[in-house]
Order: structure tokens, then C-alpha cells, then sequence
């Protein structure tokens, strides 16, 4: 199907540019009058779909997606025409290359899961099985609704991180910069003015002046000074050693530690209870859990746990054998084993860390706000010292 690029007009006047797929201009005109837009211009960029292992869509869009699925397979509604219905609906070159793909690949006799499988940078292993275990047993309606539940709730997760982040974020921002402005054009100048008057510098202000220096000189490395913590965990996560030591820093950071292995072990309940629930296999279940905790040091763990349950032991033996999940999630999965009603008290666990969670996340970040303002203050506090000394000590010379 061709991809056209456009640029349209919506009701309040403003223009709007975009790539959308559409079989000519006349639907693509179509499409965009649904959005409320008015196609102005359009121009043909091409006329292959993207490569499945090339499409990527947002973590909002994939939630659309299963929204949609979920309420159509309640409605009754074939799949079919719910995915044609979406192709006439969606915007975006990436989410209409994966609708149109799905469509093609359905109407060739492959199965839903089977389809979804072609975009491995989509739909994980969980979302997968879920999809493959409800055609199974005629219950994708409800399978699909449990993604949602699961999908909405990873969201949710990501929204509280980024919301209790973006106060710390800025003031670091903002106290870096003013500590950049200080070392590089304040500091230059008052050093001129002090080597003019042959002041004695004690020793903040000596060190302030060196660092001062190598700002004023090598200004350009900054950029790439800032950038190399960056580019050194892109490199450990290319890694397997890599990114296993920077899981097993995760885990043991002040603070964020404990909050990181709550989220994973939380990821661990939500998606083994919807994998129990389901009717999926212990070991498959585990298999895929293992690998979508987040973390690789807990998916390690799981691993063995795996192992220990295909030899013939419990899970909540294997467990607390193990000694990375904590005594809460092994004695709920030992009580849910024993009663026989595991699937309740799976349940049960995702609802506790569905309470834990945010509260830890504002524990986490109430305690790294005030810290991150007493660092960065004492370092701004410490440049300004350093440039007070000396004229302190230059008032006190002509005094006497």
C-alpha cells in the first residue's frame, strides 16, 4: 500500500504535516476528514509496507490497540472487521504498516497470534501466549481484557516514575546550569580582578579556579563529558556481562534499589498470575516470566527456580532457596500452593504491589528530592565560598 505524505488543515486553521498508508488519495483524503482535518496537499513517498521486524509503535498505542480488540471480541464483533475498522481509523505510518500487515497475514490463514508474532518490537512473549492460549480455548475476549488490565497498569507504573522524576530532573538541570554559568564567565573575570590586586587565594578557591580553568579551556569536551555515562550504559547493555552488571546495580542502588526490585517482582506476580490464570503450562508460564521482569539478575533467578520446578520441587521452595525474592512473595505462594487456590492468591500479591508501588515510588523520590537539593546547594554554596574568601580576606588586609 503506498505511504503519502500530507499536509492538512483542521478546523481551527493550523496546518498539520504527517505520513499516513492509503490506497490512493481518495481515501487518504477520507481518513483524514474522520480526524477532522482537510487535506491541503499529499505526495507519494513510496510503495511497500515496512519490514514486520522494523515497525515499532508506542506503549500508548499498543494500549489503543488492545482496547479496541478487547471491546470488538466483547461486542461480538469479528476480528476481521474490527482490524479493518482500525485501518480506516488509525493515523501513523507504523501502526497502519502493523494493521495492514495483520490483515494480509490473517487473510492468508494465519492465526491472530501467528500474525501478531511477525512484530517481535510490539508484542512480547506474554502478549503472545495470552492471545495464543485464548483462540485456543474461545475465550480471546477475555484474554484480551486481562492485557488490558496488565498493559494498563505498566502505564500507570511509568507515569507515576516519570511524574515524581520531573521535579528532581529540573532543579538539576537548573543547578547545573547555574554552576556551568558560574565556572566559565563569572569566576574567569574575578580571577583577572584578583591577580590584579596580587590577593592570596586559600585553598577553595584555588581548587574552584582550576576547575574553572579546564572549563574555560576545554568548554567542548563538556557536552561530551556529560554524554559519557550515557554512552557507557549503552555499551554495557550490548553486552550480556554488561547488563548484568547494570541489573545487579539497579537492585543495589540507595533508594531506588528496593523500588526496583518491588517493580520487578511485581511485574513477576502480574504476569505469571495472568499466564496461571489462563491455563498455561507451570514451566512455559515461568519460561516466559523469566524474561520479562525487567531485570536480568531476577529473570537469572527465575531460571533456576525453572530448573529446581522441572526436577520436582515447588515453587515457593525454589524460592526461598533462591534468596532474591523477598519473604512475602515466597509465603503467599507457599499458602496459595497448600490451599490449592494459587490463581486467588496470585491475585492477591498483584493487588499488594499495586498498593506498594506508588507509595514506594513517592517514599523513593520524597527522600531524593530534599538530597538532590542539599548536594547541588552545597556545591553552588561551595563555588560561592570560594569566591567570598578571598575578598573577605582582602577587606580585612586594607582594614588593618
Amino acid at each position: 500500500m503506498p505511504v503519502f505524505q500530507y499536509v492538512a488543515r483542521n478546523e481551527s486553521g493550523r496546518d498539520r504535516s504527517g505520513v499516513l498508508l492509503a490506497p490512493n488519495e481518495d481515501v487518504l483524503y477520507e481518513t483524514l476528514r474522520k480526524q477532522g482535518l482537510f487535506l491541503m496537499q499529499s505526495r507519494m513517498r513510496g510503495r511497500h509496507m515496512l519490514k514486520p521486524d522494523r515497525v515499532k509503535i508506542s506503549s500508548k498505542q499498543l494500549l489503543a490497540f488492545t482496547i479496541h480488540i478487547s471491546t470488538y471480541q466483547q461486542s461480538g464483533i469479528p476480528l476481521m472487521q474490527t482490524l479493518q475498522a482500525l485501518s480506516r481509523e488509525s493515523s501513523g505510518v507504523q501502526f497502519q504498516s502493523m494493521i495492514e500487515g495483520l490483515i494480509n497475514r490473517i487473510s492468508g490463514g494465519s492465526s491472530f497470534s501467528e500474525a501478531l508474532s511477525q512484530y517481535p518490537r510490539i508484542f512480547d512473549r506474554h502478549y503472545i501466549q495470552m492471545v495464543t492460549t485464548g483462540e485456543a480455548a474461545g475465550q480471546l475476549d477475555a484474554r484480551m481484557e486481562e492485557l488490558v488490565g496488565h498493559l494498563e497498569w505498566q502505564q500507570e507504573i511509568r507515569s507515576q516514575v516519570r511524574q515524581s522524576s520531573t521535579y528532581p530532573v529540573i532543579i538539576i538541570s537548573m543547578l547545573l546550569g547555574i554552576v556551568t554559568l558560574l565556572m566559565t564567565f563569572t569566576l574567569p573575570r574575578f580571577v583577572k580582578l584578583l591577580v590584579q590586586f596580587n590577593v592570596p587565594l586559600p585553598t577553595p578557591t584555588r581548587m574552584v579556579i582550576v576547575a574553572s580553568n579546564l572549563f574555560s579551556q576545554y568548554w567542548y569536551l563538556l557536552p561530551l563529558l556529560a554524554a559519557a555515562p550515557f554512552a557507557l550504559i549503552f555499551g554495557l547493555k550490548r553486552t550480556q556481562s554488561g547488563r548484568l552488571l547494570l541489573d545487579k546495580a539497579k537492585l543495589h542502588l540507595p533508594l531506588l534499589g528496593p523500588l526496583n526490585r518491588k517493580i520487578a517482582m511485581s511485574r513477576f506476580a502480574h504476569i505469571y498470575s495472568c499466564l496461571y490464570a489462563a491455563g498455561i503450562e507451570t514451566l512455559s508460564a515461568l519460561s516466559i516470566v523469566e524474561g520479562l521482569v525487567g531485570n536480568l539478575v531476577i529473570g537469572k533467578a527465575i531460571a533456576r527456580v525453572r530448573q529446581g520446578v522441572s526436577a520436582g520441587k515447588s515453587i515457593s521452595q525454589q524460592l526461598s532457596e533462591d534468596g532474591e525474592f523477598p519473604p512475602f512473595l515466597v509465603h503467599m505462594m507457599s499458602a496459595g500452593e497448600e490451599s490449592g487456590n494459587l490463581d486467588a492468591t496470585l491475585r492477591k500479591v498483584s493487588q499488594y504491589y499495586d498498593r506498594e508501588i506508588p507509595a514506594a515510588i513517592k517514599r523513593a523520590f520524597s527522600v531524593l528530592e530534599p538530597l538532590v537539593l542539599v548536594v547541588m546547594g552545597a556545591l553552588v554554596a561551595f563555588i560561592a565560598l570560594s569566591i567570598l574568601l578571598p575578598i573577605y580576606q582582602f577587606g580585612a588586609s586594607i582594614n588593618k
